[in-house]
């Protein structure tokens, strides 16, 4: 990792009483934490190709196992659909089976009711006139007292008397004729005869077109039945391949789900190695500020040692140039580098002249 130079922020590092030992001792320790990290997520990785790999060859199972369940389920349905035209011509021959069956029973109900409605009206005609016979005596007796007044003079109490009766007659008759169902219909015998054999032929004519529906919808149904049986095996290997595909597809979710468990690690250790790497920036950082701050103290150091040297070599140049010795070029540049010599008097004009200089020298 790069090392910073700059000062950090005062809220993360202390200058003063820091335990570099325990700081680099921080630092080894995350490093080893990247180190695991860096591991963990190379175990993670392999386990995810691992899954990955195996769930996308699970899926190529899939797709050939289907493309064979789907090439069943095509000759099956080519089958299945020949059935279900026939299953239409069945259902036409039951419709006109059951429409003949229901023409035929109506033409012998028509039959039934022919017959039943002469039994009916040769009932209720000997029902009547038997419930007739007591208006007989009456009718007679009303014709008699109508006969009387009509062509007999008499007192007029006597035909009052008359009138009395009849009135009470006619009274009685009124009131028996309300009980009395004598409303009937005369049927004629020969008609009914005829209409009843039509109707008879008419039922036997439906009942033989029925019977030959009924023998018509068996040979349809027959042929569905071999269709049926050609259409299993089909059907069957269309099951068996789709419920392979079902216990392969919980391996292949399986695979996808351990996939995704170490795609979830994986994310975890990404976040731990951010965390990892945020701290070793902040302990670097520390680092760093404090190498630039020994490197800083060992420079002045090094300038003061080389300061001292450089003194020290001044005053032995400036030494011999007041005892009058000559300098070499380096002593000369240091004293002019001083200011304790003036430019352009050599060493040779300097010998015997030291007290002439010495209000020159600089402190």
């Amino acid at each position: 990792m790069t090392e910073e130079t700059e000062k950090p922020a005062d809220n993360e590092v202390e200058i003063n009483g820091i335990d570099l030992e325990a700081l680099y001792a921080q630092h080894d320790k995350w490093k080893v934490a990247l180190r695991f990290n860096n591991d963990m997520q190379a175990n993670y990785t392999d386990e995810i190709t691992k899954y990955r790999d195996l769930r996308d060859q699970l899926k190529e199972d899939i797709y050939a196992i289907r493309d064979g369940a789907l090439e069943a389920k095509a000759l099956r349905d080519e089958i299945n659909a020949e059935v279900a035209l026939l299953k239409d011509d069945r259902s036409a021959a039951n419709s006109q089976i059951k429409e003949m069956k229901q023409k035929r029973n109506d033409a012998w109900d028509k039959v039934k009711g022919i017959r039943s409605q002469l039994k009916e009206l040769i009932e209720a005609q000997r029902a009547a006139r038997s419930q007739l016979k007591p208006f007989y005596p009456m009718m007679r007796r009303i014709e008699e007292i109508d006969w009387k007044i009509m062509t007999t003079t008499m007192p007029f109490d006597q035909e009052e008397v008359l009138m009395d009766e009849l009135e009470k007659i006619l009274s009685e008759v009124s009131k028996r004729r309300k009980e009395v169902n004598y409303e009937f219909t005369n049927l004629n015998f020969e008609e009914a005869k005829n209409q009843i054999d039509e109707f008879r032929t008419a039922a036997q004519q439906y009942h033989e077109l029925m019977i030959q529906s009924v023998e018509g919808g068996d040979k349809i149904h027959e042929r569905i039945l071999n269709l049926v049986k050609k259409s299993e095996p089909h059907h069957q290997k269309m099951i068996e391949l789709f419920g392979q595909i079902d216990e392969i597809q919980k391996e292949e979710e399986a695979a996808h789900q351990k996939m995704m468990e170490n795609v979830k690690e994986l994310e975890m250790l990404r976040q731990g190695q951010d965390e990892i790497f945020k701290e070793l920036r902040t302990i670097e950082k520390k680092l760093a500020y404090f190498r630039a701050q020994e490197a800083m103290a060992k420079a002045k150091v090094r300038e003061a040692k080389e300061k001292a040297i450089l003194d020290k070599k001044t005053e032995e140049a400036l030494a011999k140039y007041k005892a009058g010795k000559k300098l070499d070029m380096q002593e000369f540049a240091l004293l002019m580098k001083k200011g304790l010599i003036k430019d352009g008097i050599k060493n040779n004009e300097r010998e015997g002249e030291d007290n002439e200089w010495e209000g020159e020298w600089e402190d």
